[in-house]
Formats: structure tokens, C-alpha cells, sequence
């Protein structure tokens, strides 16, 4: 049976006095997670005095405080658009808000969802393409003439030079190769079976199985556009993202986690 070497704990501790000589502790990972925070609801409250109806999130090693200046760490922005309402029960449905019921078939991939566009005044399905002008050329008919949202969408987003990287939008900030990637999404709120289903392969008493669970049911989670790749469906499937459900656990970590 293998056995850790007495001189682990030693070096251990070592390793965390020459962290903290550099300044790799708890007090600056609370101020980078502080920083970046206000950060983002600076940007949010940007967004709502220009009306934009847009929440920005950053994720990633820049919020978690997981990294450093000279690593030159990509910074991850989700902007969640709050006029889409995405919703797998049709008893979800808000008016006033481009619902989008998320379905799954038979040869949609783990993990993914497709999104069919829902009429503005009643939660029904829409029944054909010309039913929503505004996103016309991004809808399209399944072989069981169901109409489909495809993420193609997000190119309409991409401004001239910058480039798209999945479900994200990838610009240079300087010449450091630090890089700016922002991911456009909408929020899901999946009902609280379709939630604890994600789960039960995974089943376990250890965390964070439980405690994610929870939390993907109270915060719901968001779909951004892009397939999997390689598959049948890759322009219509939206990827399922629990990265804020995932932050707030990494957050619940201390400094010795």
C-alpha cells in the first residue's frame, strides 16, 4: 500500500511560506475576487443606463484569484442577455420575453440542448420560419418540421478584426498576449427534475455533488451558442453552462482547498 513520504508535510509547508512571501495567499485572493466583482457590476449597471437588458459575469482564474499579473490569464466575460427566457416547461413561459423552450432528442449530445423559439403571445412553439423576422436566418426546420434556433446567432456579434472561439468572441487587450474572451448566453432556469437528473450518474455524499445540485436548482444556469463538434446537430445545439454554480462553489473553498 502506498504510503506519503514523511518529508511531504515538510515541503508542504515550506511551499506555502515561500507562497506567501510572494504574496500568494488568502489576503490577495480575497482582493483579486473583490476587484473583479466590482468590476462586473460595474459593467452591469454600464449595460442597464444604456439599456442594453445585458448581466455580465467574469469567470475563470481571473475572479477565483487563481492566478497571477505575469501569467497573463485570459479574462472570461459571459454577458447574459435577460430579455431570452429559456425554459424546458412551458408553464415557465414570461410574456413580454423571446421565450425559448429547450428541447433534447434522440441524437442531441449530453450536455447540450436545442432551443425552439416560443410565439410572443401565447407558449406555443412556433409553427413556421416566418413567424419571427428577427431572427430568420438563424432559424431552421427539423426533419419533423419543428423550427430551431440555430447558435449561428453569435456571429452577428462579432466585430470587425476579432475572432470567434466556440461560444466565444476572442479579442487582444495589449501586446502581453493578454487576451479577452466574452461569451454571449441566456439564461436557463431548468425545472428542479430536469436539474436533479444532470446528477444522478454522479450520484455521490461528497461534496460538491449535493451542494451543486442545489444550487443549479435555486440560481438556474445559461445555454450559450455552440454545438458539439462534430456532431449531426453542431449549428443548432446550445451548450448547457453551470459556470456561475461552479464559481460560487470555488468561492466556498479556503485558502487551503
Amino acid at each position: 500500500m502506498f504510503k506519503i513520504p514523511d518529508y511531504y508535510d515538510n515541503v508542504s509547508l515550506r511551499l506555502s511560506e515561500v507562497f506567501d512571501d510572494i504574496g500568494v495567499n488568502e489576503k490577495t485572493v480575497l482582493m483579486r475576487r473583490h476587484d473583479a466583482m466590482l468590476k462586473e457590476s460595474l459593467m452591469t449597471i454600464s449595460s442597464e443606463l444604456t439599456n442594453s437588458a445585458m448581466s455580465s459575469y467574469i469567470f475563470g482564474s481571473q475572479i477565483e484569484g487563481t492566478t497571477t499579473r505575469a501569467l497573463n490569464s485570459d479574462e472570461d466575460i459571459l454577458n447574459c442577455f435577460s430579455r431570452f427566457n429559456v425554459i424546458d416547461d412551458l408553464t415557465r413561459w414570461i410574456p413580454g420575453l423571446q421565450n425559448m423552450l429547450a428541447v433534447k432528442f434522440d441524437n442531441t449530445c449530453p450536455g447540450y440542448c436545442l432551443l425552439q423559439p416560443l410565439r410572443v403571445d401565447a407558449p406555443l412553439p412556433l409553427r413556421s420560419l416566418s413567424d419571427e423576422p428577427l431572427l430568420y436566418k438563424h432559424l431552421s426546420m427539423d426533419n419533423f418540421q419543428r423550427v430551431i434556433f440555430k447558435n449561428t446567432w453569435l456571429n452577428d456579434l462579432i466585430p470587425e478584426g476579432e475572432e470567434r472561439n466556440g461560444p466565444s468572441i476572442t479579442s487582444k487587450l495589449d501586446s502581453d498576449f493578454h487576451t479577452q474572451d466574452i461569451v454571449a448566453a441566456y439564461p436557463y432556469h431548468p425545472s428542479p427534475a430536469e436539474a436533479g437528473s444532470w446528477f444522478k450518474s454522479k450520484r455521490s455524499k461528497r461534496w460538491p455533488i449535493i451542494d451543486m445540485e442545489e444550487a443549479v436548482k435555486t440560481n438556474g444556469c445559461f445555454v450559450v451558442p455552440v454545438g458539439k463538434k462534430g456532431s449531426e446537430n453542431e449549428e443548432s445545439e446550445w451548450r448547457i453552462s453551470t459556470s456561475f454554480v461552479e464559481r460560487s462553489l470555488m468561492f466556498s473553498w479556503n485558502i487551503h482547498k
